[in-house]
């Protein structure tokens, strides 16, 4: 045989296995809109909880300002009150005064002294004798 005619016989070969391939099917694309609806999940639920949660704080804290700003003037009301009770407990228990609201009830100055001395069982007419 010569080389020409080699070539052009073919082989026999022993038979092989075939591995079953599955025929290709058409896959469809994804559906971009619900990737799209999804995205814009993702991104505005977390941003609307964030907004919420800033005005939620800011109203709180409007809220305790307002709530010390009250407490703040009442102090005030409460210490002015406080220093205008001191005046007029300073007033009314002045010397002036207290002779004054002791002569308008009939008491009159006591003229001498004796104190009582319980030890010595004595009278005495000044405390240095004690």
């Amino acid at each position: 045989m010569n080389t020409a005619a080699a070539r052009l016989k073919p082989r026999q070969l022993a038979p092989q296995k075939v591995a079953s391939v599955s025929p290709l099917k058409v896959i469809d694309s994804p559906n971009t809109q619900s990737s799209k609806v999804k995205l814009l999940l993702i991104v505005l639920v977390p941003l609307i909880a964030v907004i919420l949660g800033h005005f939620y704080i800011n109203t709180q804290m409007a809220k305790t300002s307002f709530e010390v700003l009250n407490m703040s003037r009442e102090y005030i009301q409460i210490t002015e009150e406080n220093e205008a009770i001191k005046q007029k407990i300073q007033l009314s228990s002045s010397p002036t005064v207290l002779e004054k609201n002791a002569v308008r009830l009939g008491m009159v100055p006591a003229k001498e002294s004796l104190f009582v001395s319980i030890e010595k069982n004595a009278i005495h007419r000044n405390i240095k004798d004690f």
